[in-house]
């Protein structure tokens, strides 16, 4: 068994169906490999039982997900907190995994763990998942000490709820 790489995913994806809606053949591949994935996790005990727990949610959240006409669909976007805490060569490397699929697989792959070990398969087959749903997207990195990413998550918060519009008149 071996990942799959980013560039495969990018080979296979296609465009999404008019609505905004995943076609039925990627509800069914994404689906089987989501629950797989909890199978796994679940019967081979890799992780947490709490784990176990989420990855079920998130299967049932897809589904609904997957189903919803695009006006109900809320948006969302991913937030570093307490950035401000890490180094700034790991705050780099966490941002350009976050931009860069490619590098984040190069990272999954290339630590000391053997190719084919579970771990690697299991994380490159979820960050193909990721890809493929597309979930895979820019982090914010906000701290408050260090006041930095708060405007630029008000900028997403505005765009999200008014279009653009400022939230605020004053």
């Amino acid at each position: 068994m071996r990942g799959v790489t980013p560039h495969e995913t990018a080979d296979r994806a296609q465009q999404p169906t008019a609505g905004g809606r995943i076609s039925l053949l990627h509800f069914v591949v994404i689906g089987v490999q989501l629950g797989l994935l909890t199978l796994v996790v679940r019967q081979f005990a890799i992780e947490s039982q709490a784990f176990a727990q989420i990855l079920l949610l998130t299967c049932a959240g897809f589904a609904l997900h997957a189903f919803l006409p695009l006006r109900h669909r809320l948006p969302f976007f991913g937030v570093l907190a307490k950035a401000d805490l890490l180094e700034e060569e790991d705050l780099n490397k966490v941002l350009r995994w976050s931009q860069d699929p490619f590098a984040l697989y190069e990272a999954l792959t290339d630590d000391k763990s053997e190719p084919g070990t579970v771990k690697v398969v299991l994380d490159s087959e979820f960050l193909r998942a990721m890809e493929e749903m597309g979930l895979y997207r820019k982090l914010v990195p906000v701290s408050a000490t260090l006041p930095f990413g708060l405007e630029e998550v008000y900028s997403l918060l505005q765009q999200a709820f008014e279009g653009g519009e400022d939230l605020r008149p004053d």
